[in-house]
């Protein structure tokens, strides 16, 4: 069908062509449905041959209305009763198909997916599968020469079923490999044995290198603290996502949490000294947790010598630190503007909750003279390179941004009684250097417009 669709000149892959007209679909559909009525009327041999023919179309491009699943796992039961027993683990091989994709993010999530489970094999026909007994340790052995986290899931589910939760503990312990211990915990989960989902959740973590599973098993931990309404597991919890898999996210979560039990310095220090360890992956969340922290000379060695531009990547933590100094820099009883606000929130790039926890780790504390002159001399500096390099270089699409931290350098100097100064650069940028640029001009007077502090000054 392909083919044709080119010879016609109609296939545009970078669209997504369509592969099968609808009545094509409906057909298929059709076709699952008539080799599903096989199959439960015990024609387990004419079931699988159309099963194998159905399955040799590509069907997950198709978008059928149905869920592979089913009618996989019952392919597979024609397989088990079907094919000789020395030929069934090979073939089982190829239907329960190991090498697929897996992935899961949370917790009582780990069998979701396309692809069939030996229990759902179990569990597609009543009667019992032929040489049960005998087939599981074989199958397990099988999957164990298999590199991929279906097949150690697949293995693990086997090992279940043929010596229980024991023999999934001894294998978790033994190898201390991220499913082993998610498949124990998902197991526990299912049986609603918080105290055990704890303790094995624990357990997990102390053994467990940093990353997403390890950060699923957190999420177990945090799911059986709530539970049991036990605050110190809960803050454990969140501390442990974090430091599993930082985010923006997980690091607010976690020192939320910490505040509300009274420990926020403490969870701070400890998140500031573990990504003080991995700065070169994190170095925008360490700017943020050294604002949080109120240690802003932290912070600013990160990007002192920083370019003026590329803030807007999302990794570049020069914005944020930027907007962070200047309102720290403020008297304490002049509160940030508006455009001030805005700035920090664009460079923060999530909840407000992270900007109120950076303004109060900012605020209200004092710093040495020669700091603080040498912050300030950098912000300036470095705004105006951002300013000149977006407009001289015509970048149209930042031209928000200059005009953004025109405004909010602006405002600093006027809420430190240096209006002068902040609106001469103003009228310089403005009706000087960039008189010609009336795109950018606009984007000046629409921030002075969105600040009720520069509205007041007449600059339009």
């Amino acid at each position: 069908m392909r083919i044709a669709a080119i010879e016609r000149g109609e296939y545009d892959d970078e669209e997504g062509a369509e592969y099968i007209t609808q009545e094509q679909k409906q057909t298929l559909e059709a076709l699952f449905g008539q080799t599903g009525e096989l199959f439960l009327s015990n024609k387990l041999e004419a079931a699988k041959a159309a099963f194998e023919e159905l399955f040799a179309f590509q069907i997950d491009d198709f978008s059928l209305d149905i869920e592979r699943r089913e009618p996989q796992a019952r392919y597979c039961r024609c397989i088990y009763e079907t094919v000789a027993p020395k030929q069934r683990i090979k073939a089982l091989l190829v239907g329960m198909a190991p090498e697929q994709p897996t992935q899961f993010h949370k917790p009582l999530r780990l069998f979701d997916g396309n692809y069939p489970f030996l229990q759902d094999i179990i569990d597609a026909r009543p009667g019992e599968l032929p040489n049960f007994k005998t087939f599981l340790p074989a199958w397990e052995k099988a999957l164990a020469k298999k590199q991929s986290d279906r097949a150690a899931l697949l293995r693990l589910e086997a090992l279940n079923l043929h010596k229980g939760l024991e023999g999934v503990a001894r294998l978790a312990r033994t190898k201390q490999q991220p499913l082993d211990y998610l498949f124990w915990i998902e197991k526990l989960l299912e049986q609603k044995a918080w105290n055990e989902v704890a303790s094995i959740s624990q357990e997990g973590l102390n053994a467990l290198p940093l990353g997403e599973y390890r950060a699923v098993v957190a999420d177990s931990l945090l799911l059986a603290a709530e539970t049991l309404g036990d605050l110190e597991l809960i803050l454990n919890a969140k501390k442990e996502k974090c430091l599993s898999a930082p985010s923006d996210n997980t690091l607010l979560a976690w020192i939320n949490e910490a505040e509300s039990q009274q420990q926020r310095s403490e969870a701070l220090k400890q998140a500031f000294n573990f990504l003080s360890k991995n700065k070169p992956f994190a170095s925008n969340l360490y700017a943020k947790t050294s604002l949080m922290a109120g240690e802003i000379n932290k912070a600013f060695g990160l990007v002192k010598n920083e370019k003026a531009y590329g803030w807007s990547t999302g990794r570049n933590p020069t914005g944020v630190v930027f907007a962070g100094i200047l309102i720290a820099l403020l008297p304490l009883n002049k509160q940030p503007a508006s455009v001030l606000l805005k700035l920090l929130q664009r460079y923060t790039k999530t909840d407000y909750s992270l900007i109120e926890q950076i303004i109060q780790g900012i605020r209200g504390r004092k710093w040495p003279a020669s700091q603080t002159k040498k912050w300030l001399e950098w912000a300036e500096t470095i705004a105006k390179q951002r300013i000149e390099h977006i407009v001289s270089n015509k970048h149209r699409y930042a031209y928000e941004r200059a005009a953004e931290i025109l405004g909010a350098l602006c405002e600093y100097f006027i809420l430190t009684k240096k209006e002068e100064h902040g609106i001469s650069l103003i009228e310089h940028y403005r009706n000087v250097q960039f008189s010609r640029f009336s795109a950018f001009i606009r984007e000046i007077d629409q921030v002075i417009a969105s600040s009720n502090l520069l509205n007041r000054k007449n600059l339009i």
